[in-house]
């Protein structure tokens, strides 16, 4: 807090900026969008200033190379063989948690941040399919309840982004109208007896033995949305 502001200066410049905020008019679809970017409503004790408070010899500022961060560089810190016996432990702990069902290990743990570890999931129908399975991992399956899958599976969604998660069964022929003939890309949708889903070129199937569909809707910005293109 400045020297020169009062503390209660400070909570009525507080009070006064809800009362900003909540009477700023917010673009709504349909109104045309500005070209130039929303004016930010400060506080009227934050101040811009044309140069950095603290002096900055920026004849001593490089670029920096984003390999020797630990993230894309670690190696170079701890040497090949450091890192590699760092490596292993890191995989025989995450090996011996699991087996052990350790709290924080657990199959679903390692589930979900196999999920969120791909940065983003490919386009295919099929999914990217990287993520080892519990055979690749050695433990056996996970068992449960609908009751309890539903509420992992929503859990991991809603850690994912999703707004909201819902769950439909398709009983016969007239839910499996909910799914499309034709997919955006032109690729027609099959429903049949098969072993497992596939895709190629032209079509994409759906075994007639996979009754439940998980739906999903992500919250998108109305501001954002108001100023596309």
């Amino acid at each position: 807090m400045p020297e020169n502001l009062t503390r209660r200066e400070f909570i009525k410049d507080l009070g006064a900026l809800g009362a900003v905020a909540a009477l700023s008019p917010v673009a709504k679809f349909g109104e045309a969008g500005s070209d130039k970017p929303a004016a930010i409503k400060r506080p009227p004790f934050i101040k811009e200033v044309s140069k950095p408070t603290i002096e900055i010899d920026w004849a001593q500022v490089k670029r920096y190379n984003e390999t020797n961060t630990c993230r894309g560089g670690f190696v170079k810190y701890v040497g090949q063989d450091r890192l590699t016996k760092l490596t292993q432990i890191q995989t025989d702990n995450l090996a011996k948690f699991l087996k052990e069902n350790k709290p924080g290990y657990t199959l679903k743990d390692v589930a979900l941040q196999s999920g969120v570890g791909t940065g983003g999931a490919g386009t295919s129908f099929l999914g990217p399919r990287k993520a080892r399975t519990p055979k690749d991992l050695g433990v056996p399956v996970w068992t449960g309840t609908p009751e309890e899958a539903s509420m992992i599976v929503t859990a991991a969604l809603r850690h994912f982004g999703a707004a909201t998660v819902g769950f439909v069964q398709l009983e016969n022929e007239t839910t499996e109208k909910l799914i499309y003939s034709v997919d955006p890309d032109g690729k027609e949708m099959k429903i049949i007896d098969a072993d497992q889903p596939a895709e190629d070129d032209k079509s994409r199937t759906i075994p007639k033995k996979a009754r439940w569909v998980i739906t999903y809707t992500v919250q998108m910005s109305e501001e954002t949305l108001a100023r596309a293109p």
